[in-house]
C-alpha cells in the first residue's frame, strides 16, 4: 500500500507542479488508471506460482507499454522521453504493489 499512496501522491505534486497538466475532469481517469495498474499486478501475482510482486510489476509494466503505444500512434509528439521512462517506472511500482496484495492475501 505503501507504493500506491505514494505512486498517487507523487503524480499529485506532478500535476501541481504542470510537469502533468490534466484538466480536473482527467483525475478521475487518472484514478482509473492507477486502480487498473494495481488491479493488473494484483491479477498476475494470484496467477504467479511464486515472484508474485515481479510479476505484478511486469503486468503494470506491459499494460503501460500498451497503452503508450497506442498513444503514440495517434499523436507521437505528444510525450517526451523523460516523461515516458518515468511513468513506465510508476507503472512498474503500481503493478508491484498489486502484486504485493496477491502476494499478502495468500498468506
Amino acid at each position: 500500500m505503501t507504493g500506491l499512496a505514494g505512486a498517487m501522491l507523487l503524480f499529485l505534486v506532478m500535476g501541481i507542479s504542470g510537469i502533468v497538466d490534466s484538466p480536473s475532469d482527467a483525475i478521475p481517469l487518472l484514478f482509473l488508471e492507477f486502480l487498473g495498474l494495481v488491479g493488473a499486478g494484483f491479477v498476475a501475482g494470484r496467477l504467479a506460482d511464486r515472484d508474485h510482486v515481479r510479476h505484478g510489476g511486469f503486468a503494470g509494466t506491459l499494460l503501460f507499454a500498451v497503452a503508450t503505444m497506442i498513444s503514440l500512434a495517434a499523436d507521437p509528439d505528444t510525450a517526451s522521453l523523460l516523461v515516458i521512462a518515468f511513468t513506465a517506472f510508476v507503472a512498474m511500482v503500481l503493478g508491484s504493489a498489486g502484486g504485493a496484495l496477491a502476494q499478502a492475501r495468500e498468506g
